[in-house]
């Protein structure tokens, strides 16, 4: 009895701690991709979100998930595709990038995960649900369903990430923040993983607000429709798929290096690339 109130005491404590952010620069390791556009980009995400009063932060999944949930007024739940407890995502195959105002609270969140499709192309696992639950058969809920008709679907596999759980605080947007987040968390899966394709779904009435264009994506692929999801129980989602490959992604980095701002340059130049480490 002893032994089973002190077990939980523990996890009440466990739950109530807090998680303590500290800069995703300490985290950073650049394992793919060309050090010096890779190492450049992250100092300049980092410096023009600080610039925009948001200080990024590596976090367990469990976090984005509590956020996800303490913020439901505005942020719709998310898919379970970063749900430890029946996803199947782990910090290898995951990883969650919160961003926070200089009080401490949270303001903004992205999340991707890593697939690796070597049996099976993108339609396939998107349709069977596998995209979403590590055991589909008994996670999905009755009706819930994903119909994939975007033809590029079928042609994508290899080392696939999807990014997701895209959220910003309703204070927080309109500050440009898509640009630099996108490039930021695009940029850290592809040299944590070495990606052949990015992409996410996007529902139309986003997708209709220009927000793949400023996101970066350079294919969008119509559609997917979500059937009774986590994100919206009881309806139905019309999605476009929208991606990136290799090539894309690369090209999309290099472009954020070149856009002028003589202010943030002149920051990044003063910061050293012995905050980042590079294998």
């Amino acid at each position: 009895m002893q032994n089973a109130i002190a077990a939980s005491l523990s996890s009440q404590a466990a739950a109530s701690r807090k998680f303590e952010p500290r800069s995703w620069l300490n985290d950073i390791v650049v394992d793919y991709g060309p050090t010096d556009v890779m190492g450049r980009l992250f100092l300049k995400a980092d410096t023009e979100l600080r610039a925009k009063g948001v200080n990024f932060a590596f976090a367990p999944l469990e976090e984005l998930i509590a956020v996800n949930r303490r913020h439901s007024d505005s942020w719709r739940p998310i898919l379970p595709i970063f749900d430890p407890a029946c996803g199947g995502a782990t910090p290898e195959n995951s990883f969650a990038l919160l961003g926070y105002d200089n009080d401490g609270a949270c303001v903004t969140a992205q999340a991707a995960r890593i697939y690796t499709l070597t049996k099976n192309n993108l339609k396939e696992e998107i349709e069977s649900l596998r995209i979403f639950y590590a055991d589909p058969a008994r996670s999905r809920a009755e009706g819930e369903r994903m119909e994939v008709s975007a033809p590029i679907a079928e042609r994508i596999d290899g080392r696939v990430a999807f990014v997701g759980a895209v959220w910003y605080r309703p204070d927080f947007r309109g500050r440009g923040l898509v640009n630099v987040m996108s490039r930021a968390v695009r940029a850290y899966a592809y040299t944590r993983w070495l990606c052949d394709f990015t992409f996410t779904f996007m529902a139309e009435e986003v997708y209709s607000q220009g927000v793949a264009q400023r996101a970066g994506y350079a294919n969008t692929d119509w559609a997917v429709m979500m059937h009774n999801t986590p994100v919206l129980r009881g309806n139905t989602i019309r999605a476009a798929l929208v991606w990136t490959n290799a090539e894309n992604e690369l090209e999309f980095f290099r472009k954020f290096l070149a856009e002028s701002d003589t202010k943030i340059d002149t920051v990044v130049d003063d910061r050293t690339a012995n905050q980042l480490r590079i294998r």
